[in-house]
């Protein structure tokens, strides 16, 4: 597990430089007085990562400025934006399973502004941790900021991380969020988490059943997956840690494709009744299920808008896969695209003004598949992957900034990243078995 440079432990690094520019002819009593500002500023620095050794709290919010304006960016180019958005990882932050095991601060240098009120800080970091007992590095980070002095206390206000260019780190230039993926290495299919800066993903279910398709939860507390450990495929939940794992339906025909509705209250998935599948809502606990589709055909992979207002979802209902939307209720089905190909697994973008899915058709006795991007209403469709390959099942990330999805472009399917844009893709899993079914794990637990 990646977790951010605040879960470092309290140990103190070696000599330190600090930098400060003094005007000429400044006496030295001011030269003192600045020194010992810039003592109070390292202090500050230090506890704001010192605080996880005894995971104290107070500590760490006594050094963050507690305001909206707050700003962090991550080595992926993640962004927390305010101090409520920060604090939303403190249940993994207190989590049993994470240990601060020691922390290095390496060529510290904080220049104080000429008013006293402002200083800017640049160190190299290594941050040393455990997650249920294995390693959770990161080392020779790039750890840059500003703070404020309100009311007599320095507090953060902005910092920016980095690590430096390393081509062995798959996600080094991506978001700081880790992916959820399921796969059939270890001769069997489970729910596996890769954090940013970590090369080998880690097993989430660990369980002789088959484990499939994870959804994070918008709070990026709860993972739901499918599983047929109870003799059947029905849709479980857990911790983002594997633990606390809940059964939630019970049925005797299949269930598939669960999501998180956006206020992380209900679940909405598709219960197969092998000739036609249905789309299903329900709550988070698994009570008072409803059917929303009702017909002979495959309605599929459903997914609620960031407003909540329409559900997304493919069907087959008019001769081949066509992206759908419909309202919360069931109400107002409406068909979006109209191609002789296949359009599967439609997902809305962060802002709801997006919709990214793949087109999927068979050329030269093979099947092939593009990853493509539209407006909400169908409108300005465009293709973000090439067509000679098959890429599936895009999901955005939480800030919008990057797609991840499966492709068989190197062989067999393994899990991508792209820009938005098209632009930089990576392979962030690298296995002969099947990787896929990737996405997201929201910021509330970007930071470990």
């Amino acid at each position: 597990m990646r977790k951010r440079a605040f879960f470092l432990a309290a140990l103190f690094g070696p000599a330190i430089a600090l930098v400060f520019s003094i005007g000429a002819g400044a006496a030295s009593e001011s030269t003192a007085r600045d020194e010992a500002e810039l003592g109070r500023i390292e202090q500050a620095i230090r506890a704001s990562i010192g605080w996880a050794k005894n995971k104290d709290l107070e500590l760490l919010y006594h050094t963050i400025a507690n305001d909206p304006d707050f700003l962090e960016v991550h080595p992926d180019g993640g962004v927390v934006k305010g101090f409520e958005e920060f604090k939303k990882a403190e249940g993994i932050w207190m989590s049993p399973n994470f240990k601060a095991v020691r922390y290095e601060i390496r060529d510290l240098r904080i220049k104080l502004s000429r008013s006293g009120d402002v200083a800017w800080f640049f160190c190299v970091l290594d941050d040393i941790n455990e997650w249920k007992g294995q390693p959770a590095n990161w080392e020779n980070t790039r750890w840059t900021g500003v703070l404020e002095k309100r009311d007599g206390r320095w507090v953060t206000v902005q910092q920016h991380f980095s690590f430096a260019e390393d081509g062995d780190a798959p996600q080094a230039e991506g978001p700081a969020y880790p992916v959820l993926f399921y796969s059939g290495r270890n001769d069997n299919k489970d729910v596996y988490i890769l954090r940013p800066g970590e090369r080998e993903p880690r097993n989430l279910t660990n369980h002789p059943a088959q484990d499939l398709c994870p959804a994070a939860s918008p709070g990026g507390d709860r993972i739901l997956f499918l599983s047929d450990r109870g003799g059947n495929m029905d849709i479980y939940s857990m911790a983002v840690d594997g633990s606390d794992v809940r059964r939630l339906t019970a049925t005797p025909e299949i269930e598939e494709h669960p999501e998180y509705t956006p206020d992380g209250k209900r679940i909405i998935f598709v219960r197969d009744f092998e000739k036609r599948t249905e789309i299903w809502i329900m709550n988070a606990d698994g009570s008072e299920a409803r059917r929303l589709t009702n017909n002979e055909a495959r309605d599929e992979r459903p997914f609620m808008s960031p407003d909540g207002s329409k559900i997304l979802f493919m069907s087959n209902r008019d001769g081949n896969y066509e992206i759908y939307t419909m309202d919360p209720g069931g109400g107002d089905q409406t068909r979006i695209t109209r191609t002789p190909e296949w359009e599967i697994f439609p997902a809305w973008s962060p802002d709801g003004k997006q919709i990214a899915y793949s087109r999927k058709f068979r050329e030269d006795g093979r099947m092939k598949g593009m990853i493509r991007v539209m407006n909400a209403d169908g409108t300005g469709d465009r293709a973000i992957t090439e067509i000679d390959t098959r890429d599936e099942n895009a999901m955005w990330s939480p800030d919008g900034r990057f797609i991840v999805f499966q492709s068989v472009r190197d062989g067999n399917f393994e899990v991508y990243r792209i820009g938005a844009d098209g632009s930089r893709p990576v392979r962030l899993t690298d296995h002969p078995a099947w990787d896929g079914w990737g996405c997201y794990l929201p910021s509330g637990n970007s930071r470990n």
